[in-house]
């Protein structure tokens, strides 16, 4: 397939873009060398496809127009004078082009045992060249007002996905089913435009698009960190500035570069992020005579988030508002002198010490939010027709059918797959119900 595309959002040189394609596929079992194979291996199939796809969003509409709009100018005489106003270049054009992925993916399909196992697996790579990303590069004494776009990024994606469905007959009364999904996906940033960084865990390349960035938690600090006894840790207690004034209590991160100071400098890749890179769902069907069973389970793994905000960080809002969960029970207190205690020493409103500090994206915050779900589960009951047919009724089933009825996860504060950072969201609700329907 050949495919030829145009965009107003790029120059004229830059306009249109040439994107192929091809696709191929073998039916294996058709071959007759295949059929000594036949009953057990009833149908296999590979395929192969590979081309180029074309973006053109990300850098905004006529892209390579620069935009002049009206803005502050300047003011002169005393007590502020008057005001002139002026124009200025919000929007710096660049000659950007197409953003290209070329995309491939290799597909087996094999059915077995007389069609009783079905199995579809694809394995797929996608590297995306050009991407739109802002310059960083560009020093602020050139004078722009935003930093202009440009084809900066390359992006390497990789994964599977695939479904496997086996269904069989035992002692021709209990028939057996299962059928499992699945899907996995990772990507590395390969290049992003961002210049040599001063320290190597800054540098964002070989890192996943949304992984977590912040400071690695230590500890928190302790009464016996306040060596000096005047109830505040400082440089003469020989431990580095952080942010605003520390206290026993407040969190302890750790200065990666030893330079005496936690900032940015100290940031770091922490985790994967919460796009799960393997999601999967698996269920089981059995019946045997007038009964039946059915179950689905879901779950995600490589994925983490930051909790954090009202409630997890008690008492944050204006005021003091705010509430917090029971974990925050076993905080540090001149009592429970605990350095590693669930949460840091409370404090009162969004402006008190050591709120700024305590509330820093950091592994002290990062939680693993995978889980494995029982989702549904039905029991269920026909009533033979020998019975049914005398009152009228062609068809008649009871059951018993229940949702969300238990979670396997590490994170126990709140439901995982809600993706939030403090639980407001409405969560998941379990349900059991019980009924029957009848056909006349």
């Amino acid at each position: 397939m050949l495919s030829y595309n145009g965009s107003e959002n790029f120059a004229p040189n830059n306009r249109y873009g040439f994107f192929p394609s091809v696709a191929a596929g073998w039916v294996i079992s058709n071959e007759k060398f295949f059929e000594p194979l036949s009953g057990t291996i009833d149908y296999l199939k590979i395929r192969y496809s590979d081309g180029l796809v074309g973006s053109d969003s990300g850098a905004g509409r006529f892209s390579y127009l620069s935009r002049v709009e009206g803005a502050d100018g300047y003011t002169y005489g005393s007590n502020g004078g008057n005001g002139i106003g002026g124009i200025a270049e919000t929007f710096t054009g660049v000659d950007v082009r197409w953003a290209e992925s070329r995309k491939r993916d290799l597909g087996i399909e094999v059915n077995a045992f007389n069609n009783d196992l079905r199995i579809i697996v694809d394995l797929f790579t996608e590297r995306t060249e050009g991407a739109f990303l802002r310059r960083s590069d560009i020093p602020n004494y050139i004078g722009l007002n935003s930093d202009p776009f440009g084809n900066l990024g390359v992006i390497d994606n990789k994964g599977f996905d695939g479904t496997i469905d086996y269904n069989t007959i035992i002692a021709q009364e209990l028939k057996l089913g299962f059928r499992g999904t699945f899907s996995y996906n990772k990507n590395k940033i390969i290049e992003n435009g961002v210049p040599v960084q001063p320290f190597p865990w800054l540098d964002r390349r070989g890192t996943g698009l949304i992984a977590n960035v912040g400071y690695v938690a230590e500890r928190l600090f302790t009464l016996e960190d306040d060596i000096d006894g005047d109830g505040f840790i400082t440089p003469d207690d020989g431990f580095p500035t952080q942010f605003g004034q520390i206290q026993p209590g407040d969190i302890k991160y750790q200065d990666l570069n030893e330079d005496g100071q936690i900032d940015a400098f100290d940031r770091k890749v922490l985790g994967d992020g919460d796009v799960p890179a393997l999601t999967y769902g698996f269920g089981i069907t059995a019946q045997i005579k007038g009964f039946d069973f059915s179950a689905f389970f879901q779950g995600q793994n490589f994925s983490d988030r930051f909790i954090g905000g009202a409630g997890i960080q008690p008492f944050l809002g204006d005021g003091g508002e705010g509430t917090f969960y029971e974990a925050s029970l076993d905080r540090w207190t001149p009592e429970n002198n605990d350095p590693y205690a669930t949460s840091p020493r409370l404090s009162f409103g969004s402006s008190s010490a050591g709120s700024n500090n305590n509330r820093q994206n950091s592994t002290w915050w990062l939680r693993d939010i995978d889980f494995l779900r029982l989702k549904t589960a039905e029991l269920g009951y026909t009533l033979p027709v020998e019975l049914t047919e005398k009152v009228g009724i062609n068809n008649f089933r009871i059951y018993a059918r229940a949702t969300n009825i238990f979670t396997i996860s590490d994170f126990k504060i709140w439901d995982p797959e809600l993706n939030t950072n403090n639980g407001s969201r409405y969560p998941n609700v379990s349900v059991v119900a019980v009924g029957g329907t009848f056909q006349f």
